[in-house]
Formats: structure tokens, sequence, C-alpha cells
């Protein structure tokens, strides 16, 4: 079992050293793929690290920076070839970048969070998580939570690791040079998990039809091709996963353009009461719903906070209130800063707990504390 606090990698940085890498990741059926950058993938976003793994756990760190680019295109179209298997989790990111960035399009991908989905919901019994996903279909049939790689590690038991003992890292962070020891260990961890998590899919049979997983991986990756989204994008960055992706709706169907999410779906995937006057799918009614208080999913009440304290910035004054009103229109609301900052590390800390006890399940308890924040941020 490899050392997850100090994982053991290649660092990459010279066009010698890329093409013996390459050499050695060629002897590998399958890779494990995965990408470090500021604002990945999204408007104004740049890639710093490429992590790649192999079968036998090599692990190299392609320094997208340092490497002269003819040689980063080089790792590019050899991780994108289309001859083996690129496992990843949450592949939108790596592929938008890659696609607006180099003009190349990632091939042959196995997403497994598509997989995971798959499993929750199909799952009656043993998982937590498909109690969890029924929430949302009891209210909106289709509709499937996502997990992050770290959050399945105890889900499904792949490991007893404890994930809150290593260090955070900020995107911005990535573009620095050199890079410090935690951020090269934080790249090669997440390639150390991603293969774990392989494994364990693999062995379960949680894989199930590696053609149509393939199929439905792509579909998903590729939602961004059409241009970079804005990281601030709720409607594209949400927790859900996006409609018409585990199937692909026959041809002949019309489309409609959804407000929010900007997609063109076809009709099964609105609803079918209006979202408030707004034609929007499914997901991104749910999405509207919890922007307005709803329901306070804590990376929407982080998101306003920055957009918020960016604008300040802009304006030459520091940001010392929070407007409430992003989430509760009708109110006109400015509250203390570090109020809102406390209540979103106590909530985050709160969800952590949960996902560490594998309590999932405790929908109710989860519900209790979303009210408390409303409550304590906007007084409702």
């Amino acid at each position: 079992m490899p050392d997850i606090d100090q994982p053991h990698h290649t660092l990459v940085a010279g066009h010698d050293d890329a093409m013996a890498a390459l050499d050695v990741l060629a002897r590998s059926p399958f890779l494990l793929l995965d990408l470090e950058g500021h604002r990945l993938g999204c408007s104004g976003g740049a890639m710093s690290i490429v992590s790649v793994g192999s079968r036998t756990g090599e692990i190299y760190l392609f320094d997208a920076i340092a490497l002269p680019p003819p040689t980063v295109r080089i790792v590019l179209e050899f991780v994108s070839d289309a001859q083996r298997i690129k496992y990843m989790w949450d592949a939108r990111k790596d592929y938008s970048e890659i696609l607006h960035g180099y003009g190349i399009r990632l091939r042959n991908i196995v997403d497994l969070q598509i997989a995971d989905v798959l499993v929750r919901a199909r799952t009656t019994t043993g998982l937590d998580g498909a109690r969890w996903t029924r929430k949302f279909e009891e209210e909106q049939p289709g509709v499937h939570s996502l997990l992050s790689l770290k959050a399945v590690l105890n889900f499904y038991g792949v490991h007893t690791w404890n994930t809150n003992s290593w260090p955070r890292q900020r995107h911005e962070e990535w573009m620095t040079r050199p890079l410090p020891e935690s951020m090269l260990a934080y790249a090669a961890r997440d390639i150390i998990i991603l293969g774990c998590t392989r494994e364990h899919f693999a062995r379960e049979g949680h894989l199930g039809d590696m053609y149509t997983l393939t199929l439905q991986s792509t579909r998903y990756a590729s939602l961004h091709k059409r241009a970079r989204p804005d990281a601030d994008d709720a409607f594209q960055g949400s927790s859900l996963l996006p409609l018409e992706i585990l199937y692909e709706p026959p041809a002949h169907l019309p489309r409609l353009e959804c407000a929010g999410c900007h997609r063109m779906l076809t009709g099964l995937s609105f609803a079918q009461e209006e979202c408030e006057s707004v034609v929007m799918c499914r997901v991104c009614c749910i999405v509207r719903r919890c922007r307005k208080g709803n329901t306070a999913w804590m990376t929407l009440w982080e998101t306003a906070l920055r957009r918020q304290q960016r604008k300040a910035r802009r304006k030459g004054s520091p940001t010392q209130s929070f407007d409430a009103s992003f989430f509760q229109p009708q109110l006109s609301v400015s509250v203390p800063l570090p109020l809102v900052q406390q209540v979103i590390y106590q909530a985050q800390a709160y969800i952590q707990v949960l996902h560490e006890r594998g309590a999932a399940q405790q929908y109710w308890e989860r519900e209790a504390w979303r009210s408390y924040v409303r409550s304590a941020v906007c007084g409702v």
C-alpha cells in the first residue's frame, strides 16, 4: 500500500525526462489522469500540473509551466490518445482545459464519478447514499447527487485514511514556482486515491459495461466543449449530475435551451411546472432554489461571498458585510462578514463529520443544519 501522507512521485520539468516518463507510461494498459491548476478549465484558467499514474504505481507530475510548450503538447496528445483507457474523476474541467487551451480532445475516458452515480442509483440496501439520491428523485425524478473523490473513500469503505489531516490547497498557488512539496504530494495523493477507487470498483463489479460507461463518461466530460464556463456559474458547477448524461435521447426529439445551464435538452428534462416563469431543466430549478436559500448549500454561499469580495476589491474597498439578498431576494440584509465566514466554516465541518461517519442518510439532520444557516445569516 503506498504511503498516502508522503506519496512517492516523480516531478517532470525537462523534455528528456518527459520522453522517458512517457516511455514508461506507454507500457501501462490504462492511465490514471488528473490535472491541477488555477480556475482549471474555466474562463481565465490555466493548467499547472498534469498528474499521470500507471497500473504498476508510477506517478509522474508533468510541470506544464516549466516544460517547453511543444513538450506539454506531446504529453497531452499522449494522455488523450484513444489507444488506452484513462480513469478520471469529474473530468469536466480537465477536458475543458485541454480542449480550449490546446485544441486536443480527450478520448477513451472512464469517469469513475459516473460509475459511482450508477451504483448509488441502482442500490437499495447497503449504501447510505442511495437514500440520499432518492431524496432528490422524490422531488425531481432522475436527479442524482455527486460525491467528491475523497468522500468516496469512506463512502464505499475503500480505505480508512484520515482525509482531515491532509492540508488544503489554494488553487491560485498552483501557478507559483517552485511548487512546495506539500502541493506536489497533494497532486500525487489524488492519483493514489483514484487508483484505489478504480481497483475497488473493478473488484466489486461497479464498472459494469465498459463501452456504455465510456460513452456516458464522454458525454459528461465534454459538457463544456462549446466554451469555458464561468468559475462562479452555480448552474454549471452544482453538486448534481447534469441531465441527459446517463442516456442519450433520440435525435428526432425537439430541443429547448435551459436558461440556467444553457444546454439544449429534450422536453423530458424540464419540470412539468415552470421554475418561477423561467424555462429551466429540473437540475437548474433545484440549484435556483438553493441560491434563494430554500436549500443553503455551502458551495453556493461561498460563491456569492467570493463574488462580492472581488467586486469590492475592484472598487478599492474591502468587503465588510455580505449581501444576503443573493439567497433571499425579498430581503435587503447586510450581514457582518465574520458571521458569514464563521457559519460557512461550521457548516463545512459539520457536513464533513457526517461523511466521515458514513451518515449521508441523515437527511433531516442535515436539513436542520441548513435551516440554522439560513436563520443565522439571513434571519429567516
